[in-house]
Parts: C-alpha cells; sequence; structure tokens
C-alpha cells in the first residue's frame, strides 16, 4: 500500500490563496453586475404628498458601474436625475424641482423598488414596479 504524503509548501497555499481570491472577485463582480442590470429600466408607481394629494411618478434608470442617472417624471416635468450612486441592492440620488433638491433612496427586491422621497422634513414612501411594457 502506497501512501501519498502531501506537503504544502509556502509557494502553493499562495497560489492556492490566489486563485481562491480571485475566484471570490469573479463571483462578486458577477453578483453587482446582475445587481446593477435589474436596477435599470422603467418604474412606475405613484407618491402621495404630506398633503394627501397623489400622483404618478416614473423613474427612468440608467447604470454605469455604481453611478446611477437617468430621469424622474411626475405630471407635466421631467427631472434629471443628480448625484446618482448604487450600492448593491440599494439607490440614491436628488433631483431639483422648483428650486429644492428631494433626495430619494430606494431597495430593489426583483420586480419593484421601495422609495422614500425626502420632502423636507418629511419621508413620502412608495412602492414603484417594473414597467414590463418596454
Amino acid at each position: 500500500i502506497k501512501i501519498k504524503l502531501f506537503l504544502f509548501t509556502h509557494q502553493t497555499v499562495s497560489a492556492m490563496l490566489k486563485t481562491t481570491l480571485f475566484s471570490v472577485f469573479v463571483v462578486l463582480f458577477t453578483v453587482i453586475f446582475c445587481l446593477a442590470a435589474e436596477i435599470a429600466g422603467k418604474w412606475n408607481g405613484t407618491l402621495r404628498t404630506p398633503e394627501g394629494d397623489e400622483f404618478p411618478i416614473s423613474y427612468l434608470l440608467k447604470v454605469d458601474g455604481d453611478k446611477l442617472t437617468g430621469s424622474v417624471t411626475i405630471p407635466d416635468n421631467e427631472l434629471p436625475i443628480n448625484d446618482g450612486k448604487i450600492h448593491g441592492d440599494s439607490l440614491s440620488f436628488t433631483v431639483n424641482y422648483q428650486g429644492n433638491t428631494y433626495l430619494n433612496e430606494g431597495r430593489v427586491a426583483g420586480d419593484s423598488i421601495k422609495v422614500r422621497v425626502h420632502f423636507g422634513s418629511e419621508i413620502i414612501e412608495s412602492i414603484l414596479k417594473r414597467d414590463i411594457t418596454n
């Protein structure tokens, strides 16, 4: 009976570690890319203002790495996204409307984005759904 004894040298362990780290990097990059791809597109929903008024809202989101661009459409206005950022399944950006800056934050879950829009000291939450007509 022959028994083979493997002795791992420092070089072998170092090569194995590099291979493992590279594999982890590839998997993480793939996951991040897939999440970014899930965020891109058109999303529709309704916002209710602190005064109780409801109006339709649409996000047209474009992704470039961790940068988010696009626009927000509300009745009679299309507003460009500013300072857009993506981190995993979360996004944030601002829009300027009538001299005010509004922070929008969201978290993607499948074909929905739970959004939080900051109106001064008020926060409005809503769920936007992916527009599957495009």
